[in-house]
């Protein structure tokens, strides 16, 4: 059947708007992809296309305030005015449901991206047995202190310059720094990926690589402390496999080490079958890297070594 619009209407009415890949058969498992901030559904087509020629389906909806689901251009960067995290938690489980009913009996996993990958790592905590397994791309550690004083600017500049204030400041302060390995730079997103066209092609799209506004800011916050509070954690169910991977040149996921603490935290926390993979060389968008053939490759294995069993 290959792309068709994905559309859903959430709990409080809101239409999520994505799209999904399917197979001409029955497929053999289905994917649901939470993608990461400032991007949307459509930047993993070719993975998807991947996965379908395998057998496979894939699902990915655009967040609230990105992509197809942002009313507008005003709209983009912006989750709500209250509980915007927690709503598009609920967005993803409400997704997840809908594609295991489209495709009952066959096992649904869920991957997420970035902030996507926070979104998941919720949802695992959250819906410990909704998913089949969970693959985090991108993901990143504790962030200490600096989370903390993040948010406490985001929410005094919402109560300043009101929620939907387009912050330069938060932006800066979360992505400063992140080209600082790659100087000389060439662009302000050298960081995403070493491929130039890549690049290129996300400063090209009118969805991609906004900045976002105080709320939102405040929202993502809320999330990254969550997730790697240790609760978080402790109710993860072990029986569920996941797979962690990155670029080790990715500045958010702390050139590695990031993606490790997490690791190591799952693997405390008694999950049995959690493995990790770092790419040498790639940056934050290992799916827009010069290996992505080899990444998707890595993932369909994984998927398919644990469809079955």
């Amino acid at each position: 059947m290959g792309e068709i619009v994905y559309t859903l209407t959430a709990v409080d009415g809101t239409l999520l708007q994505g799209r999904l890949w399917t197979p001409e058969d029955r497929p053999r498992g289905v994917l649901q992809v939470c993608h990461g901030m400032a991007e949307h559904s459509g930047r993993y087509r070719a993975f998807a296309e991947y996965l379908v020629q395998a057998g496979w389906a894939v699902g990915a909806m655009d967040h609230r305030g990105h992509g197809k689901t942002a009313p507008n251009k005003e709209a983009l960067g912006f989750f709500g005015e209250n509980n915007g995290w927690s709503k598009v938690v609920e967005d993803c489980a409400r997704v997840g449901k809908d594609l295991q009913s489209r495709f009952p009996e066959v096992p649904l996993f869920l991957l997420g991206h970035s902030m996507g990958s926070f979104l998941a790592r919720n949802l695992a905590a959250t819906y410990p047995g909704a998913y089949k397994g969970f693959i985090f791309s991108g993901t990143a550690g504790n962030p200490g202190p600096a989370a903390k004083i993040g948010r406490w600017v985001a929410l005094r500049e919402v109560r300043k310059k009101g929620s939907r204030n387009r912050s330069k400041t938060l932006d800066t302060m979360m992505f400063g720094s992140y080209n600082k390995k790659f100087r000389p730079n060439r662009t302000g997103f050298d960081w995403i990926s070493s491929v130039p066209d890549e690049v290129d092609e996300y400063i090209n799209d009118p969805f991609c690589g906004f900045v976002c506004t105080s709320r939102f800011y405040a929202d993502l916050l809320d999330g990254v402390l969550l997730v790697n509070a240790s609760k978080s954690f402790e109710v993860m169910d072990p029986e569920r496999p996941v797979f962690f991977f990155s670029g080790n040149d990715d500045p958010v996921g702390g050139f590695g080490n990031g993606v490790t603490q997490v690791y190591d935290r799952v693997k405390a926390a008694g999950v049995k079958d959690v493995s990790v993979k770092l790419y040498p060389g790639g940056r934050h968008e290992m799916f827009h890297e010069k290996e992505k053939e080899l990444v998707f490759s890595d993932v369909l294995e994984w998927l398919e070594a644990r469809s079955s069993s």
